[in-house]
């Protein structure tokens, strides 16, 4: 009698064990999970074309790109902006480019021309590159447009960098 029950247990803990295996491998549960997006802001570059010794125009080069999952929003909740921020701290927007969609692996390239830069400037203004969001963004419904990564939305580079090219 103790043998019979002892392979019952035996058998019915084996059959536990594998219903609760498949249960977590089932398709079900992946419908389920979150997706994994990330926008990032990849790169921040500088070139310039120089017309004197300390004198020329640059152009500076932005790349957003998606290392995530699609991402997948609605109208007028995310931007990618190129920034030009003084010495004296003032915020100017040089481009903007609104977005709704980005697949995963696509990119956003903005682009602007700074001309007649001077490389003699003594403080000479820093660049960021960003993806700005809705604040409501995270509690819209929506999985597919909330940022895995907020730290790396960002990248800025000093002015003093342009004049090293020179």
């Amino acid at each position: 009698m103790k043998k019979s029950i002892l392979s019952i247990l035996t058998t019915g803990f084996a059959f536990l064990l594998f219903c609760l295996a498949a249960a977590c491998s089932s398709d079900d549960n992946k419908a389920d999970a979150k997706p994994y997006i990330d926008l990032t802001a990849e790169s921040l570059e500088f070139s310039v074309e120089k017309i004197e010794d300390f004198f020329g125009n640059v152009t500076i080069t932005g790349t957003i790109k998606n290392i995530g999952e699609d991402y997948q929003s609605s109208e007028g909740k995310q931007t990618v902006r190129l920034v030009e921020r003084s010495a004296t701290g003032q915020v100017t927007t040089l481009v903007e480019q609104k977005f709704v969609n980005l697949a995963a692996g696509e990119t956003i390239v903005l682009e602007y021309v700074v001309q007649g830069w001077r490389s003699s400037e003594e403080f000479p203004p820093g660049f960021q590159l960003g993806i700005y969001y809705e604040p409501d963004i995270y509690i819209d419904g929506n999985p597919n447009n909330d940022d895995a990564n907020p730290k790396n939305d960002f990248l800025e580079k000093k002015g003093t960098e342009i004049n090293k090219l020179f």
